[in-house]
């Protein structure tokens, strides 16, 4: 038997994902709850059951949901099934304090990682191909940095990427990901954090020195000067919103 793919316009899944996915983070459906079935769905989004299921398991994927044939899709406790990517979502549904409360936490999460990264660097050499990688980040950030945020954010992203690269763990770089999308999408973010790229620019390049020829003192500098711009951040953006 050959199987023909579905079609499915991606822009009318994402759109029914969302629908539901915020109707779970709203508490429309609270945990253990059975969501109505695909038809009764379909119906009440407008769309087709294909493009329904498509949705559903979306959200199963995100850790919102589960599903078993026969009982169909049941509400889960999504702070212990789900992932980051859930946080932009949760960021729209949350009140102001909640929204920077949610923000503080995920940098205090990528300043762990960022003492995790600095310790490794710092006791191993640092090649020249992955310094001059890192270089070349710093100054695509210094080029487009006049421009519109997003991409300053991207290119601040890549910076970190390159040095993150420079460990040589896969476990790092897969951590870091998810962690600079959520940066990336949060609504607002990016213009708290680079209120003055060039500044953002500059400690990169205070980072890159240090690279050069890492020692363990320093890393207590870098994190002190990281969790100062962090609550800067988290104070503009309580004063933006």
């Amino acid at each position: 038997m050959t199987l023909q793919p579905i079609e499915v316009r991606p822009s009318a899944v994402e759109a029914c994902a969302g629908s539901l996915r915020d109707a779970v983070l709203r508490g429309d459906f609270v945990e253990g709850a059975r969501l109505p079935p695909e038809r009764q769905l379909a119906q009440t989004l407008g769309v087709n059951r294909v493009t329904v299921r498509g949705a559903l398991s979306r959200l199963v994927v995100e850790g919102l949901l589960s599903v078993r044939q026969g009982s169909g899709y049941v509400v889960q406790d999504f702070l212990a099934s789900g992932g980051p990517e859930l946080l932009p979502a949760l960021v729209g549904h949350a009140d102001r304090q909640g929204a920077s409360t949610l923000v503080k936490d995920l940098l205090e999460v990528r300043r762990g990682l960022a003492q995790v990264v600095l310790t490794r660097l710092a006791g191993r050499r640092v090649k020249k191909a992955e310094l001059a990688a890192i270089e070349r980040a710093i100054s695509a950030m210094e080029a487009c940095a006049a421009g519109p945020l997003r991409d300053v954010a991207e290119a601040d992203f890549a910076v970190l990427s390159a040095v993150v690269a420079a460990t040589g763990s896969a476990a790092f770089r897969l951590t870091l990901n998810p962690i600079g999308q959520v940066l990336l999408t949060l609504p607002g973010l990016a213009a708290a954090m680079y209120r003055a790229p060039l500044e953002n620019v500059a400690a990169w390049r205070v980072l890159a020195g240090w690279l050069a020829a890492p020692v363990p003192e320093g890393i207590p500098l870098i994190l002190s000067a990281l969790a100062e711009r962090d609550e800067a951040t988290v104070q503009q953006l309580k004063r933006k919103s």
